[in-house]
């Protein structure tokens, strides 16, 4: 079966994901995403997010598709504007 649903409410979906499974946290003296128990999730490089372990990455790809790295981007850039973000892995190069 296949859905339709528009790109705010994908968004708000995502969100509501990652908010539960993950609920990130930014050290910005190491320039990182960390896990509530510390774990590093991600990183900025060169204001590129890049996951920290590649299942990670695979896991939201296969949930959310060729839009994974759009809504990373999307969420970041709301959850923590403070960060100089200009994309995810390749998106936005």
């Amino acid at each position: 079966m296949r859905y339709i649903i528009t790109e705010s409410r994908l968004e708000d979906i995502f969100e509501k994901f990652f908010d539960s499974q993950y609920g990130l946290v930014w050290d910005k003296h190491l320039r990182q995403f960390d896990l509530p128990n510390g774990e590093v999730f991600g990183n900025i490089f060169e204001k590129h997010f890049y996951y920290e372990d590649p299942s990670d990455e695979y896991l939201l790809r296969t949930m959310f598709g060729d839009k994974a790295d759009e809504l990373m981007f999307a969420y970041i850039r709301k959850r923590f504007p403070k960060v100089k973000i200009n994309g995810v892995g390749d998106y936005g190069l």
